[in-house]
């Protein structure tokens, strides 16, 4: 599948320059998310004499073919690969800059604008939106009424660029890591406790 550029966003070309490789990586993965696929790094190649990087390859994240993650034969899980060639290397100039070596727009598959955003390396969760879901937690409300919030705010559902189940997961990470330093204090409080009321014992055995 060839993508056809017209949409008003420039597509990768021969020739393109990059400062930096996370310039290049930003680029093209604002340019999957508005065609509708995912992207990845696929590999960086060293130079054998200085061993500096000279080579990277940034790829739609359906390259490489679908192998099964699943130990269990009887439901194997597979990763949705299709070998797909579609992909942008770059070479290292004598300048520093990264110069765009080779590009191919053909995928092997269908994608879809409209769901591009879903894909986990185009979903975002700003710090603005987790200081609110942060307050919202301590406050007491319900998840679907904190993301309907965050709908109403954005105009739309399609302008937010992450998921629901994304908030949630940030949220929970957030009370994992409050429970965990909360434990650890009640743990220490508890043997600092016992560590006291020892200490007092044995003076007033050795006093009586």
């Amino acid at each position: 599948m060839n993508v056809n550029h017209d949409e008003g966003f420039e597509e990768p070309k021969i020739g393109m320059t990059f400062d930096t490789i996370e310039e290049l990586t930003n680029f093209y993965a604002m340019y999957g998310k508005k065609m509708g696929f995912g992207v990845f790094k696929r590999s960086s190649q060293k130079s054998l004499n200085d061993e500096e990087t000279k080579y990277v390859t940034v790829a739609c994240n359906r390259a490489q073919k679908s192998t099964s993650k699943s130990k269990n034969t009887l439901n194997p899980r597979l990763i949705t690969k299709t070998n797909c060639g579609a992909r942008v290397c770059v070479v290292l100039g004598a300048d520093k800059k990264w110069h765009v070596s080779k590009v191919n727009l053909e995928h092997n598959h269908l994608f879809s604008p409209s769901k591009g955003r879903f894909y986990r390396c185009h979903r975002v969760v700003n710090r603005r939106v987790k200081r609110q879901l942060e307050i919202h937690q301590r406050a007491g409300v319900r998840m679907n009424k904190s993301f309907n919030t965050l709908v109403v705010q954005s105009g739309v559902y399609e302008n937010l660029p992450f998921t629901e189940k994304d908030c949630r997961n940030y949220v929970d990470k957030v009370k994992r890591l409050k429970f965990g330093v909360g434990d650890a204090e009640a743990i220490q409080g508890y043997f600092t406790k016992v560590v006291f009321v020892a200490y007092h014992e044995e003076v007033a055995r050795k006093i009586w």
